[in-house]
Order: C-alpha cells, then structure tokens, then sequence
C-alpha cells in the first residue's frame, strides 16, 4: 500500500516567496496603486472644473462689456 504523503507543495514566485505573502503583497501593491488612480482622476476632475470655469468666466465677463 501506498503511504500517503504529509508534505505539501509549496508554490514560489521568483524572489521565492511564499504564495500566500505573495498574494499579501500584490494586494498592498494594489492598494497603493488604486489610491494613486484615486487621487490622480480626483486632481484631474477639479482641473477640468477649473478650466470650465474659468472659460464660464471669461465668457460671461466678455458678453457682458459686449452690452455695455
């Protein structure tokens, strides 16, 4: 009879880390860039705001000196 094995294969990534702190850091790393795509869209939606209107500005003062 065969005698079954307690060993238990253990799945490296290159630095020979294990598999479950590998997928710990992934997650962190993931974590990290997620929060920099956050604040990246975040800083670009209120420049485009800005940019809005500031042109809402521009044109309002310029049709107003047109009237008068």
């Amino acid at each position: 009879r065969h005698k079954k094995s307690d060993m238990k294969l253990q799945v490296v990534d290159d630095e020979n880390r294990p598999i479950e702190q590998f997928k710990v850091d992934m997650f962190k790393e993931l974590g990290e860039l997620m929060e920099r795509i956050y604040e990246d869209t975040r800083n670009l939606i209120v420049g485009i705001f800005n940019v809005m209107f500031a042109i809402y500005k521009l044109l309002d003062t310029g049709a107003k000196n047109a009237v008068s």
